[in-house]
């Protein structure tokens, strides 16, 4: 504290010219924005539906029962039981089926 009551603030930081006071204030600052930010980002309705949608492929990548209980790995069959090979389009197989299925 100086003789007129006045306390000081202490050297300021070497190289930034700013009383080191100032720092933690410009983080409390930018921290508060950052909070800001993330509380409009989370209310917008366009964040809330695209984050759906990638959730709902995560969990389908993860747990893919939960969407199809068909192995990827067995071949299509039609309704008698045979395997359909390499087809067009039709009502078995819409998009057509190759060697695989």
């Amino acid at each position: 504290m100086t003789d007129d009551g006045v306390q000081d603030a202490g050297p300021p930081s070497e190289g930034s010219g700013e009383p080191e006071g100032s720092r933690e204030i410009v983080a409390a600052t930018r921290k508060q924005i950052r909070r800001e930010q993330r509380r409009l980002l989370f209310r917008t309705p366009g964040f809330l539906v695209g984050m759906a949608i990638i959730l709902f492929w995560v969990v389908s990548a993860i747990v893919p029962s939960l969407i199809t209980d068909t192995d990827p790995k067995e071949p299509v069959r039609d309704d008698s039981g045979s395997v359909i090979a390499r087809e067009s389009p039709g009502a078995d197989a819409w998009f057509g089926t190759d060697n695989i299925g």
